[in-house]
């Protein structure tokens, strides 16, 4: 059995990490754990695909950006191989959300990741590709095991990528939050899927879900599933930034919203259009590029430890 931990390079909890690696090595000895510690945005990438082949295990220590980059090393090895053989994943939960976990159901502990490795339970899951456009309209291509949002959601990561600054991570996150509601103008979208929807309007945001969390803990697809098959689809049209927040905790109870602008569709392919300004796209927590976008399912395309 070979483990590797890919470990997020700055995460800000080093002496627990330092702790939890003890524990691992005591209880997987022969032929024992193997760090490789990412030190640059994408560095992840690169790890998780010269891994695989090699490995039976690969743990993401870190949160849904650190998921997000293994699963795309993982993705680009098997393009570059046809056949191969991916390793399993895991998550030990560093992160500043840790969506993924939720929506997975696990607590991503240590005690539970050397539990669920003993016991060998391992499930096949869904993964979303999808392929969007940089400012300069070269196209890209990312996979993601959580959430793919078009709108608000994604115009706050991109306002958190572009002015980093001094504050901590949450104090960044908030101040990217409550920036992006005081400047935010709803986009022209048109989206259509391969189960018939044809929608356009102005819209407040689109979620194509794979998991049921975003947003640090926002159930915003309640009906969403990791091994159905489809993306469940949440679209709030021409609601106002007072209606979200107003819904703030509907979506943090995981209860449906309950507003006339709001819908809910399930596909396995969504094709999104901004006719006027491109309209930023992300996916985990991590800032892609811009419409056009199209975001498909991939059923079972990867095994993660879970129950």
């Amino acid at each position: 059995m070979k483990i590797a931990l890919i470990l997020k390079g700055d995460i800000s909890d080093r002496k627990q990490f330092s702790r939890e690696l003890i524990e691992l090595e005591t209880a997987f000895p022969s032929p024992g754990i193997t760090l490789l510690e990412s030190e640059y945005a994408g560095h992840a990438v690169e790890l998780a695909a010269a891994a695989c082949g090699r490995f039976d295990y690969l743990i993401a220590v870190g949160g849904d950006g650190t998921v997000h980059e293994i699963l795309n090393g993982c993705m680009q090895a098997r393009k570059a191989e046809a056949g191969l053989e991916l390793p399993v994943l895991g998550v030990l939960a560093h992160g500043l959300a840790n969506d993924f976990v939720r929506s997975l159901g696990i607590e991503g502990s240590v005690e539970e990741l050397i539990s669920l490795i003993r016991t060998t339970s391992e499930r096949p899951i869904d993964a979303g590709r999808l392929t969007c456009e940089k400012a300069a309209g070269e196209p890209v291509e990312h996979y993601f095991l959580n959430v793919a949002d078009v709108g608000i959601g994604a115009s706050v990561v991109e306002r958190l990528r572009e002015r980093q600054t001094y504050l901590s991570s949450n104090l960044n996150y908030l101040k990217a939050i409550i920036a992006t509601f005081l400047t935010y103008r709803h986009m022209e979208l048109g989206v259509t899927t391969d189960e018939g929807l044809d929608w356009q309007g102005r819209a407040l945001a689109l979620v194509a879900a794979n998991g049921c969390y975003f947003g640090s803990g926002l159930c915003v697809a309640p009906g969403a599933s990791l091994d159905d098959g489809k993306l469940f689809l949440t679209l709030v049209g021409d609601a106002s930034i007072v209606d979200f927040l107003m819904n703030l905790g509907r979506l943090k109870r995981g209860i449906p919203l309950d507003h006339p602008a709001a819908e809910y569709h399930q596909a396995r392919s969504v094709q999104v259009t901004c006719p006027g300004r491109p309209a930023p796209v992300e996916a985990d927590g991590e800032f892609l590029g811009y419409t056009p976008a199209t975001i498909e399912l991939l059923p079972g395309a990867v095994t993660v430890l879970a129950p």
